[in-house]
């Protein structure tokens, strides 16, 4: 059925997003009706993804966050940067589509006719469609946020975390394996190196000590191949 309201909307010139919860089920019934959509000229107009790739992408859209993030952690210009947002494109008041029912009517019993008939418009409507939407309501999604991580390469952090790792013994001492964090050389070039930053680092310093006595939860798995830890979600496992 999705699958249906997908080209006809495409047809009618929206720009339309069906997301699922699960990767899988997405590539399926997107491999299902791919053939369709190109058969009708609407694969640009019909994007098929996960509910956490949605909400990447529009996130994406008003500018690269993460990259912001590590700028203003780096005292960059944020004007400069490359996750400067950009612009959103103008929404229709109405239907986005350019097509009249006559050209409709006349087009109608040729699909490649048609599909030159009826284009999204650069400023298209978007519709979003929903499978699987009791899922979407559960627990896992409904009111929850989608939280980017920005990846700052800093030695003295990855120095701080294996010293942690390396005194997990102290893991059910918590203040005492912060005090011995604090009283460390990384520790402290770290706080030169980003003075305005030092009560995040603290803070950020302090859950991971208090977090190390349950490293185990939620459960994870290694993967070899790319040398990461991956958290299961959904279906998958996210390493980022």
């Amino acid at each position: 059925i999705l699958g249906a309201c997908s080209l006809l909307l495409g047809l009618l010139g929206f720009r339309v997003r069906c997301v699922c919860y699960s990767e899988y089920l997405t590539q399926r019934d997107h491999g299902s009706f791919k053939d369709l959509f190109s058969a009708f000229g609407v694969e640009k107009a019909v994007t098929y993804s996960t509910i956490t790739s949605y909400s990447r992408d529009l996130v994406a859209a008003k500018g690269d966050l993460a990259q912001l993030t590590i700028d203003l952690l780096q005292g960059s210009n944020l004007r400069e940067s490359s996750g400067h947002p950009q612009q959103a494109a103008p929404r229709n008041s109405g239907t986005a589509g350019s097509c009249t029912s006559d050209a409709f009517a006349s087009a109608a019993l040729q699909p490649k006719a048609l599909c030159d008939t009826l284009r999204p418009a650069p400023d298209a409507e978007n519709i979003l469609l929903v499978d699987e939407v009791d899922v979407l309501f559960g627990q896992d999604f409904y009111g929850e946020t989608y939280n980017q991580v920005a990846l700052v390469e800093v030695s003295e952090v990855r120095a701080i975390l294996i010293n942690i790792w390396d005194h997990r013994s102290l893991m059910k001492f918590p203040i005492k394996l912060i005090c011995m964090v604090r009283e460390s050389a990384e520790y402290k070039s770290l706080i030169n190196k980003f003075p305005d930053w030092t009560p995040f680092f603290e803070a950020e310093i302090s859950a991971m000590c208090y977090d190390l006595q349950k490293f185990e939860e939620p459960r994870y798995i290694y993967d070899a191949g790319i040398d990461c830890i991956g958290y299961p979600v959904m279906d998958g496992y996210r390493y980022d």
